[in-house]
């Protein structure tokens, strides 16, 4: 019997990592790691993250921002020797800043205002187009900070504790120096004031686990301040993100949109997995951060990814490159007409420093190894065992392709074979019934060809009720062997028998 194609997919829905298995819909996947969703219903592997100089000394390397003057676009760093300058790929440092920790920088009047954090020995002050420092000892410590209605705005972040925890302050309009404004956002209800944004041209203030809004005309003393979210607000900074009229937010392990003042939650089929590996401690565990229209997610050791445009989840992963909060760098004409983003690690004890570029061209390189897997298929017959004669995939790589099919089944045939790759004490909890509890796997490399979108198959046949499909391939993040797609499956299936026992 030569049996009836089946297409799976376009797969459209991305991933679904919260319903069982067998219950996702007909257009999701389990799972998809290092590709991204295009418009056209296809995934195309992610660009490369590749190695940019960094600091000659120092550790928990922090990005302030770009400060930008008609002669020059300088990256502010930070890291535990002091505040740094990235130009023209040489990083400079900032001479008499060793004591400051820094915790934000923002522009006004053509200066980088330094905001210290609460515990810096060192006070903030001002850099200027030459790069000399000059300590403002009256400008306020915080964990972040922004400049609004001509005012700094200074909020005491996560380090802060006692009773200025929850205290925004205020400077005079144009005067860093001085601060009649200080406001306690609802004092002593045992959350820290964290973040600060401007939003609709008003001060979003995020809590640990709430948010307000504080708006006025003309002058703070007129200013109205209202709960928006009594449930959400941020851990730390580097929780809040802007992409044009919206903002997303990460609270614990889930991640909002707000619009007009009203969280949505976006990840309510992704939960975020918590893994425990890491290389180091982190400077930022968890964080939001852009890399173009996709927003990224680190949440421990895990990179998510949702598109913007597409709306959907993936997955990736960077392998020992452990990024942290990117910093996009200025577009100014011809210079960087390619969007491009300057990221540090987010390992505290380390000081490395990528890049990433939104395109796959043949300047840098990166084995990106990418995967899809399905949810598992009953083809509407839950009842009746079927016969998988092959099954194929439509992709475009160059590399080896592996297809691994796994029927779902309760007991299956163990051979003396299978049993050679174990020890007696790795089967020792299981019974001479079952001696193996692994299930049935089978895999089909198919050796590298051409780039061309192609229907590669693979031939092994295998009867099951359930069953799932896995497809890995890579590419070196160029050009010459990318980018890679990958666009639907068929399978060509036959019916066998009824069910034959009361458990299958």
């Amino acid at each position: 019997m030569p049996g009836e194609p089946i297409r799976l997919g376009p797969f459209v829905g991305g991933i679904n990592q919260l319903s069982d298995p067998t219950a996702l819909q007909d257009n999701e996947l389990a799972d998809a790691v290092n590709l991204e969703l295009d418009l056209d219903g296809s995934y195309i592997g992610r660009p490369p993250f590749f190695t940019r100089a960094a600091p000659s000394s120092g550790t928990n390397l922090r990005f302030l921002g770009y400060y930008i003057t008609a002669a020059h676009s300088r990256l502010i760093a930070a890291n535990s020797a002091g505040i740094w300058s990235y130009e023209s790929g040489t990083w400079s440092f900032v001479a008499g800043t060793s004591s400051v920790t820094a915790a934000v920088m923002v522009q006004y009047d053509d200066k980088a205002y330094i905001i210290a954090d609460v515990t810096s020995a060192g006070a903030g002050g001002f850099i200027d187009d030459t790069l000399v420092y000059t300590v403002q000892s009256a400008i306020k410590k915080g964990g972040a900070a922004v400049v609004h209605k001509e005012r700094l705005f200074v909020v005491p972040g996560p380090s802060q504790t006692g009773s200025n925890s929850t205290l925004l302050q205020g400077s005079a309009p144009a005067d860093f120096l001085t601060y009649p404004v200080a406001i306690f956002i609802n004092k002593g209800d045992g959350q820290k004031l964290i973040d600060i944004q401007v939003y609709n041209d008003n001060l979003l203030l995020f809590k640990e686990d709430s948010t307000y809004v504080l708006a006025y005309d003309a002058s703070p003393t007129d200013a109205i301040t209202r709960k928006v979210n009594a449930t959400i607000g941020v851990a730390s900074t580097n929780c809040v993100v802007a992409y044009e009229n919206q903002l997303y937010v990460l609270h614990r392990n889930n991640v909002y949109e707000v619009v007009n003042y009203d969280f949505s939650k976006i990840n309510s089929k992704v939960p975020f997995e918590f893994d425990s590996t890491k290389p180091g401690p982190w400077s930022t565990p968890t964080f939001l951060t852009l890399l173009g229209d996709r927003l990224i997610v680190k949440y421990f050791a895990r990179l998510y990814v949702f598109g913007l445009k597409a709306k959907v989840w993936t997955r990736w992963d960077t392998g020992t490159r452990y990024i942290g909060p990117a910093v996009a760098m200025p577009i100014r004409g011809e210079v960087n007409a390619i969007p491009e983003y300057m990221i540090p690690t987010a390992v505290s004890t380390a000081n490395a420093v990528y890049g990433f570029r939104d395109i796959v061209d043949a300047s840098n390189s990166e084995t990106i190894n990418c995967s899809i897997k399905t949810k598992n298929y009953d083809y509407g017959v839950p009842h009746r065992y079927k016969r998988l004669m092959w099954w194929g995939a439509n992709i475009a790589t160059m590399s080896d392709i592996t297809g691994t099919v796994q029927p779902i089944i309760i007991g299956f045939s163990v051979t003396w074979d299978a049993l050679a790759t174990h020890t007696w004490d790795e089967i020792s909890v299981n019974s001479w019934d079952q001696p193996l509890s692994l299930p049935v796997v089978i895999q089909n490399i198919v050796p590298a060809q051409f780039s061309l979108r192609k229907f590669v198959k693979f031939p092994k046949p295998i009867r099951f009720r359930q069953i799932n499909y896995r497809v890995d391939f890579s590419y070196d993040g160029t050009s010459i062997t990318g980018p890679v797609r990958f666009f639907d499956l068929t399978s060509i299936i036959g019916t066998k028998e009824h069910v034959s026992k009361s458990l299958t």
